[in-house]
C-alpha cells in the first residue's frame, strides 16, 4: 500500500486567554518587507472582499468545494491586503465538538502563492482570535468555549 498516513493536529485555546496556543510554528522565512492592511471582516457584508476572495479561491483549484461558496463567504474574518490584491483569506466557522463537548471558532486560511512563507498565516489566526473573541463577549448566548484550527 502506497498511501502514506496523514497525520493532523488540533490546535485549541479557550477565549480570553493570551496564548495562540500553536504547536510546532516554524519561523516565517521573510523575503521581503511587506507592508500589507489586515482588515477585520467578521459578520461584515462586504461586497469588495467577497469578490476578491472568491477570486482567490477560485484561482486554486480544489480549495473552494463546489457549493460551498455562501458558506465560506459568510464567516470570512480577516484578510490582508498588498495594495489593491488580495495577498491572504481568513475563515472562521463556529460549530459544536461533540468530542469536547464545546462550541469551537475554527479558523482556516489560504495565503496567495506570491506571499507564502512570510508569517501571514500566523498574523490572520492572532487576528481572527481577537475579532472573535470581541464578537464572544458581545454574544455571550452563543456560549463560544474557544478557538481552533487543524494544522
Amino acid at each position: 500500500n502506497n498511501l502514506k498516513k496523514a497525520t493532523r493536529t488540533i490546535t485549541m485555546t479557550a477565549i480570553g486567554t493570551k496564548s495562540l496556543g500553536i504547536l510546532g510554528v516554524t519561523e516565517p522565512k521573510m523575503t521581503e518587507s511587506l507592508e500589507l492592511e489586515y482588515k477585520n471582516v467578521w459578520k461584515i457584508d462586504d461586497a469588495s472582499v467577497r469578490k476578491d476572495a472568491l477570486g482567490l479561491w477560485r484561482s486554486s483549484p480544489g480549495i473552494l468545494p463546489p457549493g460551498q461558496e455562501d458558506d465560506r463567504l459568510n464567516s470570512l474574518c480577516v484578510v490582508a491586503y498588498d495594495g489593491d490584491e488580495l495577498a491572504a483569506v481568513s475563515t472562521v466557522s463556529i460549530s459544536y465538538d461533540p468530542a469536547v463537548r464545546a462550541k469551537f471558532a475554527w479558523f482556516r486560511c489560504m495565503v496567495n502563492d506570491n506571499y507564502r512563507q512570510n508569517g501571514i498565516a500566523t498574523e490572520l489566526a492572532a487576528r481572527c482570535k481577537v475579532a472573535v473573541e470581541d464578537w464572544a463577549k458581545t454574544h455571550p448566548y452563543e456560549k463560544l468555549m474557544g478557538f481552533a484550527t487543524v494544522v
